[in-house]
């Protein structure tokens, strides 16, 4: 882009609204699926360990192919990237209920579906993280990131109220899953045109003379990374905020579902209540992030969730249980804007995707075996004492954070 696009107001620069634009409908699409895999999961099979083995299946590539993956996105144009991931895990969701209608769908499907999506979502997710600073001004991150924190919000709130009503008019609750994972394929086919609409390539302008191996570009990646004291702290707490988190809404979908007896409808409605006051967090990410250091956001916002995992796993009904998962939103949303904005404008722009993709890899590679570990716990001991092992997590890792250089980041 031009030094002149780049400066534009973020509603007239026309390639960070189209990447907006295609955001929302895949996070969305995305979020569907969060749901609605567990109830279908559940409903073929009534076992929370395939629930948690699928979810592990799904999340295996973070692992897997991260690193690759941020050395391969600084090689490529972003936006081609991007589309192409869209439009594999577009056929992947779309094979789904095909197979249901022809009446072939088995579980090895539901896994490989997940493998090949979860896969296609870890490129699609590194670039479109290090796209933003492409298409944006450095001074207008913090704004470009709090937008994107609420088009996230809405996502991540909107997908399973939608999911859940889908799933819920359907004659069963396998029906209902198809019928929710066509319209995800359709959301992403929608995406697809938004990145098409793009003008940009999304291609670093400054790029090295000479080229390393894979390899090597993936070890400078690390090495940046770990040779920056503060943003090395935060992949670690990532790390163990996904480690703790992975299993926190399948606990809370099998309590739902065993000890309160909710319908799908009321459980996507439970996950999408906590939107409004993430989104109003959102919203005063950036006024916030202007009055108060990074470090006091971090530090009381692990504490937070802290306090709100306890809630949860106390709760007795459903409407306690809706209201405990509102206090960990708001802290989330102003958490994620500060320190992904802070993230962006220290990374160089020519290795954003090498270094993201390390952040991502350490962040998200624990979630397969949080969630197979998580999936058995809860069919172990069950989804209540799974959820107190957690809050009792969160609050030592609360402690170990107090005590990280994260304390004294401005």
């Amino acid at each position: 882009m031009t030094d002149a696009a780049l400066r534009a107001p973020l509603i007239r620069n026309r390639d960070y609204v189209c990447l907006l634009g295609a955001q929302a409908l895949s996070l969305s699409g995305r979020e569907i699926e969060g749901l609605v895999l567990p109830l279908l999961v559940l409903g073929l099979t009534g076992s929370p360990a395939q629930v948690g083995l699928v979810a592990a299946c799904q999340t295996l590539p973070y692992l897997l192919f991260s690193l690759p993956a941020g050395a391969l996105i600084d090689r490529s144009g972003r936006r081609r990237v991007m589309m192409l991931c869209e439009a594999v895990r577009a056929l992947a969701f779309a094979t789904l209920p095909l197979a249901w209608w022809l009446g072939g769908l088995a579980m090895i499907q539901i896994y490989l579906v997940a493998a090949v999506a979860g896969s296609a979502f870890v490129f699609h997710n590194i670039a479109e993280v290090s796209a933003l600073p492409l298409v944006v001004d450095a001074a207008d991150l913090p704004k470009a990131s709090s937008a994107n924190g609420v088009v996230e919000w809405i996502g991540e709130n909107s997908g399973p109220a939608l999911g859940g009503v889908l799933v819920g008019v359907g004659r069963s609750t396998v029906a209902g899953a198809m019928l929710a994972y066509a319209v995800q394929a359709g959301m992403l086919v929608a995406s697809l045109g938004f990145l098409g609409a793009i003008r940009s390539p999304m291609r670093a302008t400054s790029q090295p003379e000479r080229r390393g191996t894979l390899l090597s570009e993936m070890g400078e990646g690390l090495r940046w990374l770990w040779g920056h004291p503060q943003i090395r702290a935060m992949a670690l707490l990532a790390m163990a905020l996904n480690l703790i988190f992975s299993p926190v809404s399948l606990a809370m979908i099998v309590l739902a579902r065993t000890s309160f007896h909710a319908p799908p409808a009321a459980i996507g409605l439970m996950f999408s209540l906590a939107g409004g006051a993430g989104l109003t967090a959102t919203l005063l990410a950036p006024w916030v992030r202007q009055r108060v250091r990074l470090g006091v956001i971090i530090v009381g916002g692990v504490a937070v969730w802290a306090v709100g995992l306890g809630l949860v796993a106390a709760s007795t009904s459903m409407l306690t249980l809706a209201l405990a998962w509102l206090v960990m939103p708001a802290s989330s949303g102003i958490q994620s804007v500060a320190g992904v904005s802070y993230r962006l404008s220290l990374i160089p722009e020519a290795m954003q995707g090498r270094v993201n993709s390390v952040f991502r890899f350490m962040a998200w590679g624990v979630q397969p075996a949080a969630l197979a570990i998580g999936g058995a716990l809860v069919g172990a001991i069950g989804a209540r004492q799974t959820l107190w092992l957690l809050a009792l997590g969160m609050t030592l890792t609360a402690a170990a954070v107090a005590s990280s250089p994260l304390r004294r980041a401005v």
